[in-house]
């Protein structure tokens, strides 16, 4: 008999991450194991956040994992998966093929829960996950909750489990294997190297270089909506945990004490997921960026993994890359009940301005983002960035 536990802090979670951990590998969730979603939690979750994460276990062993938190909204209790906002492919996770048993025993305790959920949002979940209509099957009312599906996104991934990376890369177009091998040779020509951060005490260092690249990237656009000094820190935790086993990579591209791009992927059970980058706009006609996830590429292929996903969002360079692509979504739940009318009211001005902005062209939205915000001064090229595509050198990492 399945049997649930409500924790409300992180001391009822800590004899359960080993468990947890292995359901994020099992259900290949990168963003779904505990260093990932608990360092969010200690480091980047909104003020006001109270922790609601549901363990489903069979006697003493872990079943499932429903890792919400709660934020109190103008009076409405929203439910948020751990990570919203800073990630995307989050979920609930459960042992494969018990899955519908497991929701039964959730929605039981999120009903149960004080306060319970007004709203339970999933945001950035596949459209092959089950849990969405779980939910909704298992809630314990005469009436299903009402659902609304508020976006969607594509996400490019490609396939590794078959042939390797040299095969692939022949696979691809004449244009596209002639432009990364005469820029990787230019790059190279100007002393760059590719470099997969696997020390602690060079992790610190990666990331500031990380962060300072991206920021700058979009400093023009309005800044970086995802990255904050709080996921910086959480970026810090996440690398000390995993950055030795290889389920934390941050690559670099230097150029001698300079750092040209940087990368992070976070992997689990064979899934690989590129979280962000950065690069140096002055080396941009020499694609620093493409060229430091050809080099995740090939270095995910030999270590064995089975899938890397590209990220949230149909930007044209991933498809370079990509064979196929899944669809993400974001929903809102609402369970029916005396609250329900109040709550359906408090979404109306959140739905109308996600309409809005979903069919606004991608620069009026960096424009909107960028009103109110000054531009950081361009970067000067440096004395040493390339300004041909000469030169004929080895690639290396």
């Amino acid at each position: 008999m399945l049997t649930s536990t409500l924790c409300e802090d992180l001391n009822g979670l800590q004899a359960w991450l080993k468990a947890w951990d292995r359901l994020a590998v099992e259900t290949r969730l990168p963003y779904c194991s505990p260093s990932w979603m608990l360092a969010w939690w200690r480091n980047a979750a909104p003020s006001g956040a109270r922790l609601r994460v549901i363990l489903v276990a069979d006697q003493k062993e872990l079943i499932a994992v429903a890792p919400f938190y709660l934020l109190m909204i103008r009076g409405i209790a929203h439910y948020r998966l751990l990570g919203s906002g800073t990630s995307m492919r989050l979920g609930i996770l459960a042992r494969l093929g018990t899955e519908a048993e497991a929701a039964h025993v959730i929605t039981s305790a999120l009903a149960d829960a004080k306060p319970c959920p007004d709203v339970i949002r999933l945001e950035g979940v596949t459209s092959s996950c089950p849990w969405p209509s779980l939910l909704q099957r298992h809630w314990p009312a005469s009436q299903p909750p009402w659902m609304h599906q508020d976006r969607t996104l594509p996400a490019p991934v490609l396939s590794l489990r078959e042939g390797s990376f040299n095969e692939w890369l022949e696979s691809k177009s004449a244009n596209f294997r002639k432009q990364m091998r005469r820029d990787r040779r230019l790059l190279e020509q100007y002393g760059a190297a590719f470099k997969l951060v696997t020390k602690q005490q060079e992790l610190q260092a990666g990331i500031a270089d990380f962060s300072a690249l991206h920021r700058a990237r979009w400093s023009a656009r309005g800044g970086s909506s995802v990255l904050t000094p709080k996921v910086e820190k959480m970026l810090a935790e996440v690398g000390t945990h995993h950055i030795a086993d290889g389920r934390f990579r941050l690559w670099l591209l230097q150029s001698g004490h300079q750092t040209i791009a940087a990368r992070i992927m976070v992997a689990a059970g064979g899934e690989v997921s590129a979280w962000n980058s950065g690069f140096d706009q002055a080396w941009a006609d020499q694609h620093p960026s493409l060229l430091t996830l050809l080099a995740a590429i090939e270095h995910a292929w030999e270590v064995g993994d089975d899938r890397m996903d590209l990220g949230g969002g149909g930007r044209a360079y991933k498809y370079r890359f990509a064979d196929a692509e899944d669809l993400l979504r974001w929903l809102t739940i609402v369970p029916r009940g005396p609250r329900y009318p109040l709550t359906r009211l408090s979404l109306v001005p959140c739905h109308i301005h996600r309409s809005i902005s979903t069919r606004l062209p991608v620069p009026v939205k960096e424009r909107l983002r960028s009103l109110n915000k000054l531009p950081i001064a361009a970067n000067r090229r440096p004395h040493n960035a390339p300004n041909n595509r000469h030169g004929i050198i080895k690639w290396r990492r």
